[in-house]
């Protein structure tokens, strides 16, 4: 629905919850305007805690749902975890291959370095 002067806009859980969902994945503000049929401008309105700590909330969402999936069986989610917490496996004897090499790197970039925690891994910039 399109709206326009005149027209009051009230924001609902659910595109609430959109919204998050949205930041999480890195989508910049104009996109989510054009997502949810709204003015930018009325997105930055009503939607300025969403914006603002969406990522946070979405990733520690998603961190709860892997940990309960992990704690029910889920060998996925498992690795996943382990993976996360503790890098890639290097199997002993073999060599590492060029996947196993670029994961570590992609955990270890910012180690030492003047970037620092910019590097961090699966935290998207911010695209605004």
């Amino acid at each position: 629905m399109r709206h326009g002067r005149g027209v009051i806009f009230m924001p609902t859980e659910e595109s609430r919850l959109h919204v998050e969902e949205l930041v999480c994945f890195g989508m910049s503000h104009e996109d989510i305007a054009k997502a949810l049929g709204i003015a930018r401008n009325t997105l930055l309105k009503h939607f300025a805690d969403e914006l603002a700590n969406g990522r946070p909330r979405r990733r520690a969402e998603l961190a709860r749902l892997s940990f309960e999936a992990a704690r029910k069986g889920n060998f996925s989610a498992i690795k996943r975890l382990e993976e996360i917490a503790v890098g890639p496996r290097v199997i002993k004897g073999r060599p590492a291959g060029k996947k196993e090499i670029a994961a570590v790197e992609a955990v270890t970039a910012g180690e030492n370095s003047q970037w620092g925690d910019d590097l961090q891994i699966g935290v998207p910039p911010t695209l605004n």
